[in-house]
């Protein structure tokens, strides 16, 4: 009995393709995952910056921000430490007297101005009054 010769070179040319493209996918996804770890601050934390906190009555001391829509405010611990924290409206600022309010939830943008409700109790408006400086000798 004879044999045929069998011709293996498309055999052999589809294993060796299926090899580079399973490495392809294998460094795609090791790329992917580096990536999206990096971008998430625990390889390169000095190019992600830090987020403030939005707690009341804390503050995130260092550099950082707030997300949109969300403002910074700048504050200074009790050890004279610089500090921030994210509020979502600065109520307006105004001399005592003046109707300007916001209805909406807001902050002083200086936290030793008193908060003052001058709408309803139906309907709350809030405003940031400077205190009164007594300039006399």
């Amino acid at each position: 009995m004879t044999r045929k010769p069998v011709d293996n070179s498309v055999q052999q040319s589809q294993p060796h393709e299926d090899h580079f493209l399973g490495q392809w996918a294998c460094s795609l996804s090791v790329i992917i995952f580096l990536i999206a770890f990096g971008l998430s601050g625990q390889i390169l934390p000095r190019f992600v910056s830090n987020q403030c906190t939005s707690e009341q009555g804390m503050c995130t001391p260092g550099d950082c921000t707030c997300p949109f829509p969300l403002m910074k405010r700048d504050l200074v611990t009790q050890d004279a430490q610089a500090c921030s924290q994210c509020v979502e409206e600065f109520c307006p600022a105004v001399v005592e007297g003046e109707t300007g309010c916001s209805t909406t939830a807001c902050e002083c943008e200086d936290p030793s101005w008193p908060r003052i409700d001058v709408g309803s109790s139906d309907k709350p408006c809030m405003q940031c009054v400077h205190p009164h400086v007594d300039v006399t000798l």
